[in-house]
């Protein structure tokens, strides 16, 4: 089990200072790595099994996490995405669209064993920040960090059922904006 209150610290370090990259595969490792460096023998690796895990908001079942198969290309294919939008030439609502699908896909891909929520939502959110010049205030998703991943649990089985729905988290991404 991670130990929350040390990965924490290590997170609103990061937020202070992020670690320079270029928002790629290796920079979104570097992250987890960083985080989860003291509690996990796998920090910064990229899962090799399959995973399920009882979600309370799903009456205990599972979300279906993306395959382990070639896992290092679909996220790498959602960051070269997300860093090809032309995130300053949104209007405010497209904006919140287009960050909660990148989020919720990079999110359900669930790269890593555990800590992908922290790992998922800080990285993004630095992406606008210091990469688009986008304002978000990240320690308030991190207060609500069991309700950001109530609304990633819920936006990938919506999706998963065919119904995309990112109401819940373009909410909480509106607060934070």
């Amino acid at each position: 089990m991670i130990s929350v209150l040390s990965s924490d610290e290590r997170l609103k370090e990061l937020v202070a200072y992020p670690l320079p990259g270029k928002f790629n595969l290796r920079h979104y490792r570097s992250y987890h790595r960083y985080m989860f460096k003291e509690e996990r023998n796998d920090a910064g690796r990229l899962r090799r099994i399959e995973i399920s895990k009882p979600e309370p908001t799903l009456d205990g079942k599972s979300v279906l996490y993306a395959s382990r198969f070639f896992l290092w290309l679909r996220i790498s294919l959602i960051l070269r995405r997300m860093r090809n939008r032309s995130w300053k030439e949104f209007s405010r609502e497209e904006l919140l669209v287009f960050f909660a699908y990148d989020m919720s896909a990079l999110w359900k891909e669930h790269a890593f064993m555990d800590g992908n929520t922290r790992t998922t939502v800080l990285f993004c959110c630095q992406y606008l920040i210091y990469q688009q010049g986008i304002r978000i205030n990240y320690l308030m998703l991190f207060d609500k960090r069991f309700r950001m991943r109530n609304a990633l649990v819920m936006t990938a089985e919506n999706v998963a059922q065919k119904k995309p729905n990112y109401t819940a988290l373009i909410d909480i991404l509106k607060e934070a904006m």
